[in-house]
């Protein structure tokens, strides 16, 4: 049942603050939690992934992509799936990959401890 002549409806979040989505959203997630800087993300614990929701120009949050958790023999990754991914910004330096032609969808970072320490000891190094 609709909330808005729109047809979006009213959701809570963790913090008890409600947000509209659109009425054909689906399944929303186990439980949302609402960021400071206007982001909503969507915990779905059976599905190990992360939804991302902005506000569109009417404030209805939508998805703009998830971020899923993997642990597969020993080997961690998070993947990022987003349908709304306009650009790619490397280490914030000039290192940017446009998306104009929305071919990019899905990035997968395969995570390895070690380099943490590799990054830690480059840092103390003074780069």
């Amino acid at each position: 049942m609709a909330d808005f002549e729109d047809g979006s409806v009213l959701v809570e979040a963790v913090s008890g603050k409600w947000y509209r989505f659109p009425e054909n959203h689906g399944k929303i997630g186990t439980y949302i939690i609402d960021l400071p800087n206007g982001f909503l993300l969507a915990v779905n614990v059976s599905n190990k992934m992360v939804e991302m929701l902005i506000p569109d120009e009417n404030g209805v949050y939508k998805r703009a992509g998830d971020l899923s958790f993997r642990l597969i023999d020993g080997q961690a990754s998070v993947d990022l799936f987003s349908e709304s991914l306009k650009e790619i910004n490397l280490d914030n330096t000039n290192g940017k990959i446009d998306n104009s032609l929305t071919d990019i969808t899905r990035i997968q970072n395969v995570l390895d401890l070690s380099q943490s320490q590799k990054w830690w000891d480059k840092r103390s190094q003074g780069w």
